[in-house]
């Protein structure tokens, strides 16, 4: 019984992990520049970062050195903790008014 309950869970491990690593690269497959150290669980979102979550750096330091590696790019990807959901960083503020000014377009209040 203990051995059954042992694999079934060391199988569901293996497919989350599998499943986590899958979904890294997605913005290497759409061509947007993004974060190449993607943690597992932790994703590459600055704010759990290891340094962060031991309270050696700030969540603020982390955010703004991971915003400033990107120096240049109007925008770059970053993944989520837990289901590695990717997250679209904007840096160009032509560019966030452009997406703002669709959204407010198409929001129905």
């Amino acid at each position: 019984m203990f051995l059954e309950v042992l694999l079934v869970v060391c199988g569901l491990f293996a497919y989350y992990y599998w499943s986590f690593r899958t979904r890294t690269s997605y913005w290497k497959e759409k061509g947007v520049p993004h974060t190449e150290n993607t943690s597992f669980p932790l994703g590459s979102a600055a704010i759990l970062h290891p340094d962060v979550l031991q309270n050696k750096i700030s969540g603020h330091d982390a955010v703004s050195k991971q915003y400033m590696e990107f120096e240049g790019h109007r925008f770059y990807g970053v993944y989520s903790a837990m289901k590695a959901n990717p997250i679209l960083v904007l840096r160009d503020l032509d560019l966030v008014q452009h997406v703002m000014g669709e959204c407010d377009q198409k929001t129905h209040y």
